[in-house]
């Protein structure tokens, strides 16, 4: 049997604990459990008290969280621009340069 596993993959834990996890993806305790009240977190099981995630676990919700993003991003990119002040939508600028 062939190892498929990326060197990123190889690198990774089989099993995160509670805080390899969140140092490792760079969020809070809280917002890991705020993700699993909302539904969004990772799958876990339990040992006891303490929540686990799995190598898989961890690569689904990492995929799960980038479609999330990108979903959010595409229905920022149709809102109409809206001038602040008189909430009429902006006509593009002709002069405006390219960013």
């Amino acid at each position: 049997m062939q190892n498929t596993l990326t060197a990123t993959e190889e690198q990774e834990p089989l099993v995160y604990e509670l805080d390899e996890f969140c140092r490792t993806h760079r969020i809070g305790k809280t917002t890991f459990y705020q993700l699993l009240r909302e539904g969004v977190g990772p799958d876990v099981f339990w040992l006891g008290r303490s929540p686990r995630i799995t190598r898989e676990a961890a690569r689904d919700w990492r995929e799960r969280m980038r479609a999330r993003g990108r979903a959010r991003t595409a229905q920022w990119a149709e809102r109409p621009a809206v001038n602040n002040d008189s909430g009429q939508r902006r006509k593009p600028d002709p002069q405006a340069k390219p960013s």
